[in-house]
C-alpha cells in the first residue's frame, strides 16, 4: 500500500486482489468485493466480499482485513500517497459481519468509488510478521505469490496451486528490473524479454529496425492517466 510508481503496480495486481477492480475497458467490476452500494447521500458504501477469496496461507479475507487496509491507508505514518487520497474525510469503518463492510464519509464526492480500487492486505499476517518480514515475504489473495526477490535485480511470481491454469495461463512471470530506457529498449530488441515498455522516440526508431520488428510487436495500450496543467 506504499508504492508509488506504476512498475510496482503491475506486480502488486498479481498478488493481490483489489477491493473493486477496473477491466480493460475501464469499467468498474467486482474484485474482492462481489457487490456493493452507495447510500443517497453518497456519505457511506458497503460492500459484501467474495466467500471464496483466501489468502495464499490459506485464510479467509475478511472483512476485518478490509478494514485493517483502510486504517493503514488512512494513518500518515504509513505514507500510503497513491491512496489516501479517498479517505482525507474518513469517518468511521463498520463490520457488522465478516464478509461485509460499511465505510462512512464526512462529504460526498463523485469519485469516490475509484478510491476503492485498491489492493487489500491481510490483517494477520502483518500481525504475526517480524519487522519488515512482510513487505519482504508477503502473503496476498491473487492469483501468484512471491517466489524470490533479488533487489534490484528481478523479481519472480509463481502460480497459486488454487488458482485455474485456464485463466492464468503462465506457471511463473519474472520481472527484469531494468531502469535505463536504453539497456530495456536493447535487451527488448534482443529478444532477452517478453513485454516491455518503449517511448516515443523508441517507437519512431523502430520503425526503421527490420531485426527488431521482426522479434517484437509494437502495441498502444490505454492507460488511466490524468494530465493537469498549471498556470501561474
Amino acid at each position: 500500500i506504499t508504492m508509488q510508481e506504476e512498475e510496482s503496480a503491475r506486480v502488486v495486481v498479481m498478488m493481490f486482489r483489489p477491493l473493486i477492480g477496473i477491466d480493460h475497458e475501464l469499467k468498474l467490476v467486482p474484485g474482492l468485493a462481489k457487490s456493493w452500494s452507495v447510500s443517497s447521500d453518497g456519505l457511506v458504501y458497503e460492500f459484501h466480499l467474495d466467500p471464496e477469496a483466501t489468502w495464499e496461507d490459506g485464510k479467509p479475507v475478511t472483512s476485518e482485513d478490509v478494514r485493517f487496509t483502510l486504517d493503514r491507508i488512512h494513518d500518515p505514518k504509513a505514507n500510503a500517497a497513491n491512496w489516501s487520497w479517498g479517505f482525507e474525510d474518513l469517518a468511521g469503518i463498520e463490520t457488522p459481519d465478516a464478509a461485509t463492510v460499511r465505510v462512512r464519509f464526512q462529504k460526498p464526492y463523485s469519485e469516490r468509488i475509484l478510491a476503492f480500487v485498491l489492493p487489500i492486505v491481510s490483517a494477520s499476517a502483518y500481525a504475526r510478521a517480524k519487522p519488515g518480514d512482510v513487505d519482504r515475504r508477503p502473503v496476498g489473495s491473487g492469483p501468484y505469490r512471491l517466489a524470490s526477490w533479488d533487489s534490484n535485480r528481478s523479481i519472480r511470481l509463481t502460480r497459486r496451486p488454487d488458482a485455474p491454469a485456464n485463466k492464468y495461463n503462465f506457471d511463473e512471470v519474472v520481472f527484469r528490473i531494468i531502469p535505463d530506457d536504453s539497456t530495456r529498449f536493447q535487451a527488448g530488441g534482443r529478444g532477452d524479454l517478453d513485454e516491455f515498455k518503449i517511448n516515443r522516440d523508441q517507437r519512431k526508431a523502430s520503425e526503421g529496425m527490420p531485426d527488431f520488428l521482426a522479434r517484437v510487436r509494437v502495441l498502444k495500450v490505454q492507460q488511466p492517466i490524468e494530465a493537469v496543467l498549471i498556470w501561474n
